[in-house]
């Protein structure tokens, strides 16, 4: 028995072995050990590898199409918030209207709508350190008083800007403070030129102030004018021309035109 079982046992790995011949050597995991050649491709036939389908194409032009379109980010970089200054209410002004300017040494100038020794304001230089300097305190008419705009600069480093109130009909004024600190209302509104400027002024190359408060031709102008190379000065206004503002331009010889 054990001889016939020995001789069995070689015919069938005989005929197993003729199969995997057929089948080129391999073995087909859907036909196991009964591979049948049916099963097998051109390319396992062959020995060569099956062209990329049209599948296989569009999947990498998905791929490179993605990154093209959304490539990955740079991470950004960690900012970090200092505080240079927390003032001192009523003392040091609250009420911020409007920015701040930096000198060529680094320092920080601007106006509090409110607060200082009486409440109608004040200019303020904020140093390197972060430390404060009350430049002026107004005190109303005849000062000026409630500032809404930051100051100007010129080459000299006397500082110009507007009041929306106080001067000497408490319409408004144009103030100059010197290096030593020194104030000096330069003009008063008094409606017939205009009244509460809200913004600040602009220093040409020879030193001049323009700031535009309304008119005929425009009224309750809420921006400020922009100077072109030749100096002049172009603005809006939200009332006036056909009631629904206009675009001026004031020349250099002060000539008013609307655009």
């Amino acid at each position: 028995f054990g001889a016939s079982e020995s001789a069995n046992d070689r015919a069938d790995s005989a005929a197993i072995k003729g199969r995997l011949k057929a089948c080129d050597g391999g073995v087909m995991p859907r036909c196991g050990d009964r591979c049948d050649p049916r099963w097998r491709t051109r390319s396992h036939r062959t020995g060569r590898r099956r062209p990329p389908s049209a599948l296989h194409w569009s999947l990498l032009f998905a791929v490179v199409l993605s990154i093209l379109l959304f490539p990955p980010r740079p991470a950004k970089a960690q900012t970090t918030e200092i505080v240079l200054h927390s003032f001192d209410a009523p003392k040091g002004g609250y009420n911020a209207d409007s920015g701040v300017f930096r000198d060529q040494a680094g320092s920080l100038y601007g106006t509090m709508e409110q607060g200082g020794s009486i409440g109608a304001g004040v200019v303020f230089k904020i140093n390197r350190d972060g430390s404060e300097i009350v430049l002026h305190n107004f005190r109303g008419s005849p000062d000026g008083a409630d500032p809404e705009s930051s100051p100007v600069m010129d080459a000299s480093g006397n500082l110009y800007g507007t009041t929306g109130l106080g001067g000497a009909y408490n319409r408004g004024a144009v103030y100059k403070i010197d290096p030593a600190g020194n104030e000096t209302i330069l003009h008063s509104f008094d409606v017939s030129d205009g009244e509460e400027p809200q913004y600040g002024l602009i220093v040409d190359s020879a030193g001049e102030l323009h700031s535009f408060t309304g008119g005929a031709d425009g009224g309750s102008p809420e921006s400020g004018v922009i100077r072109d190379p030749v100096g002049n000065l172009y603005g809006s206004t939200p009332l006036g021309g056909l009631g629904y503002g206009v675009i001026y331009r004031i020349g250099a010889s002060g000539s008013f035109s609307v655009l």
